[in-house]
């Protein structure tokens, strides 16, 4: 099945999202990007005339359009979105003409309020969270537990390893 996996770049966690796809099957074509700008509080603060509304919501359109046009160019059986926030309402609407359209949540959707309404565009969603897939298919919506995980090739044992701290935390 050919997939676009519009994956946020964050530290790395796209890496796995995506092997974890092709592992399960997909011929994935990836759409891989930092998503927001660097900063848009020191943009203001800098005086550098990016205006929070106009400029973001031109950043929301572009970005949009952008993942729309590729998707057109690739012709996916299936688009996975983490987190939703890359999409616009319209676009998931056009694309799920041609494909099935997913939404990957890694976050609670309170994070990201406009995403709620966003639900109804997707086909189905799927969240780390059992309490957030309860709280998705209470509304209306279909959605099931996708526990997270973590890459073996990176994060593994270490044998003989001195030790000098007594607790660890990876995530």
């Amino acid at each position: 099945m050919r997939c676009v996996a519009v994956v946020p770049e964050f530290f790395g966690t796209e890496d796995y999202i995506l092997k974890t796809y092709i592992e399960n099957g997909l011929d994935v074509y990836p759409f891989v990007k930092r998503i927001g700008f660097s900063n848009p509080f020191l943009l203001i603060k800098s005086g550098l005339g990016f205006n929070m509304d106009n400029d973001l919501e031109k950043y929301w359109v572009n970005l949009s359009n952008y993942i729309e046009d590729y998707c057109n160019k690739v012709k996916p059986d299936l688009i996975i979105v983490t987190q939703g926030m890359q999409l616009l309402p319209d676009a998931v609407k056009r694309l799920k003409k041609s494909c099935v359209t997913v939404l990957r949540m890694s976050d609670r959707i309170s994070l990201f309020p406009q995403l709620e309404e966003r639900l109804k565009y997707y086909d189905f969603v799927y969240s780390y969270s059992k309490e957030e897939v309860d709280y998705i298919n209470s509304k209306g919506y279909e959605a099931c537990f996708y526990p997270g995980g973590f890459d073996s090739d990176t994060y593994y044992p270490i044998d003989d390893m001195s030790k000098d701290i007594d607790i660890c935390f990876v995530g």
